[in-house]
C-alpha cells in the first residue's frame, strides 16, 4: 500500500473509531439509571471508553500512517473497532430492550453480537504480544501456535454465538440463535475450549520472554516499555482485587486508575516503536 492511501485508510479508520466513541458516549447518557446487564454506565464507563478505544485507535492510526508495511499498527487500529462497536451494540441492545422497548428494530441480534464478539478481540491481543515489537513472529517455529490458535478462536466464537441459554450481559434474554439441540456438544467444547485459550494466552507471554532473551538493544528498549506499561496494568487489576478481598471500597480510585493504566499499554507500545526507529 502506498504511504498517502495508507495514511487516508489508517485515519479514515481512526475517525470511525471516534464516531463510535460518540454513539456509545449518548447510549451511556440514555440509558442512565437502567439497571439491566453488567456492562454498567454513566462517567465511569465513558471514561473507560474514551480512554482505551481512542488510545489504540490513536496509536494504531499513527503507526499505519507512517508505515503501511507494519502490522502492529492495523491490529491496533482493530482492537479499537472491536472494542467501540461492542460497547456499540450492548448500549443500542440496552437502549431498545429496557430503557424505552420497542424503540429501535435489531436490538436481540446487537445483544446477541455482545455476546460472542469479544471472542475475536481476544485473538488480536494474544496476537498483538506474538509480533511486538517487529511485527514478525519470534521465530519461523512460532507458526503453529498462530494457527492454532485461529482455529481456537473461531470455534470459541462459533461456541460463544450459539450456546444455548441466556445471554452474558443480558441474563434475563435468551439466545436468539442458541442451538438446543447442539446443547451438550457445545457445553463440552465450551469447557475445553477456554482453558485451552489460556494457554495460548501464557503461551503470548512467554514469546515476549522468549524474544527478549535474543533481542538486540535496541529491541529490549522496545520491550521494555511494553513491560513497563503492562506491569503497571497488570498490579492496578492485583491490587483492586485484594483490597476488594478484603471489604475496601475503592471503585472511586478504580474508575480513574483503571482505564489510565489499560490505556498506557498501547501509548507505551507507540512509543516504543516510533520512538526507536522499529522500522
Amino acid at each position: 500500500m502506498k504511504t498517502r492511501a495508507a495514511t487516508r485508510l489508517a485515519w479514515s479508520l481512526w475517525a470511525v473509531n471516534v464516531f463510535l466513541v460518540a454513539v456509545n458516549v449518548l447510549f451511556i447518557v440514555l440509558n442512565r439509571g437502567t439497571s439491566e446487564g453488567d456492562l454498567g454506565g454513566g462517567v465511569p464507563m465513558a471514561a473507560w471508553l474514551a480512554n482505551i478505544v481512542l488510545a489504540f485507535a490513536t496509536v494504531g492510526a499513527l503507526v499505519g500512517s507512517r508505515r503501511a508495511p507494519n502490522q502492529l499498527g492495523w491490529i491496533l487500529l482493530a482492537m479499537g473497532l472491536a472494542m467501540a462497536l461492542t460497547f456499540a451494540a450492548y448500549g443500542y441492545a440496552l437502549y431498545s430492550i429496557f430503557t424505552h422497548p420497542g424503540s429501535l428494530p435489531g436490538a436481540l441480534v446487537m445483544a446477541w453480537f455482545t455476546n460472542w464478539f469479544f471472542v475475536p478481540g481476544i485473538g488480536l491481543f494474544l496476537l498483538f504480544f506474538l509480533l511486538f515489537p517487529t511485527g514478525r513472529l519470534p521465530s519461523q517455529r512460532w507458526r503453529p501456535v498462530v494457527w492454532s490458535l485461529a482455529a481456537i478462536l473461531s470455534a470459541g466464537t462459533l461456541v460463544a454465538a450459539l450456546m444455548p441459554g441466556t445471554l452474558d450481559d443480558f441474563p434475563t434474554i435468551s439466545n436468539p440463535f442458541g442451538l438446543t439441540s447442539a446443547a451438550e456438544l457445545l457445553g463440552a467444547l465450551d469447557r475445553v475450549l477456554f482453558p485451552i485459550l489460556g494457554g495460548f494466552a501464557l503461551a503470548a507471554g512467554a514469546s515476549v520472554v522468549f524474544r527478549y532473551r535474543r533481542a538486540g538493544v535496541e529491541e529490549r528498549l522496545q520491550l521494555k516499555w511494553f513491560i513497563l506499561a503492562s506491569t503497571v496494568f497488570v498490579t492496578n487489576l492485583l491490587v483492586n482485587e485484594v483490597l476488594t478481598a478484603f471489604g475496601i471500597n475503592v471503585s472511586r480510585i478504580t474508575d480513574i486508575v483503571g482505564p489510565l493504566s489499560m490505556a498506557g499499554v498501547p501509548f507505551a507500545m507507540g512509543i516504543a516503536i516510533l520512538k526507536y526507529r522499529l522500522y
